[in-house]
C-alpha cells in the first residue's frame, strides 16, 4: 500500500478495520464519499481472513469475472456473474461452498443500476452466520431499505463530506 502512495490510513480505514478484524465477526454497513478507501478496507480485512491452508471459498464481493481453474478463496464479481457462476455455469455452489464474508462494494450503484434483487438472491443463498459487509457512497432511503432485507444487526458507520477529509490518500 505505501508503494501506492498510502502514508496513513483514512477516516473510514481506521474507524471500520478494528470493528472488522475482531471476532466475534459483525456485521457492517459503512458510508463514506467516494475515494474515501472504502475498498481497500475491504480488501485488507479480506485478505487478513485468508487461510490458505483451507479447501474451502472464503470470501465473496462484488467487483469482477471469475475463472474455472482456481480453487477459490476469493470470489470477486458483479452479482449478475456471481449468480451466473453458481446457476449457469455450475462454477460455484452457493448451498455447497462455505463463505464467511459476503462484501457488498459500491451498494449504492449496485441498487441504483436495479442490481439489487440479484445481490438479495445471493444472500438468501448464502448461511447465516455468513459476515455480511456493505460499503456505500451514500445512505438515502434505497440503502436503508435494502440494507433491511440483507444485513442483520449492523454496525452502522457514516461520515459526512466535511468528516472525511481526502488529504491523506
Amino acid at each position: 500500500m505505501y508503494a501506492t502512495g498510502f502514508r496513513i490510513s483514512s477516516k473510514i480505514q481506521s474507524t471500520t478495520l478494528p470493528l472488522l478484524l475482531v471476532q466475534p465477526f459483525q456485521n457492517l454497513l459503512a458510508q463514506s464519499q467516494s475515494d474515501t478507501g472504502k475498498t481497500i478496507a475491504s480488501v485488507v480485512m479480506m485478505l487478513t481472513r485468508v487461510d490458505i491452508n483451507s479447501n474451502y471459498r472464503q470470501n465473496s464481493c462484488e467487483v469482477l469475472d471469475l475463472s474455472r481453474n482456481i480453487t477459490y478463496h476469493i470470489i470477486i464479481g458483479t452479482p449478475e456473474k456471481v449468480l451466473d457462476g453458481s446457476l449457469k455455469t455450475k462454477l460455484i455452489d452457493l448451498k455447497k461452498i462455505r463463505i464467511f464474508i459476503f462484501i457488498l462494494d459500491e451498494a449504492e450503484i449496485i441498487i441504483s443500476e436495479g442490481h439489487g434483487y440479484v445481490t438479495i438472491g445471493i444472500h438468501k443463498a448464502l448461511s447465516y452466520t455468513c459476515q455480511m459487509l456493505f460499503f456505500s457512497a451514500t445512505y438515502d432511503k434505497d440503502i436503508r431499505n435494502f440494507a433491511r432485507f440483507t444485513i442483520d444487526e449492523a454496525n452502522i458507520i457514516r461520515f459526512s463530506r466535511e468528516q472525511e477529509p481526502l488529504n491523506n490518500i
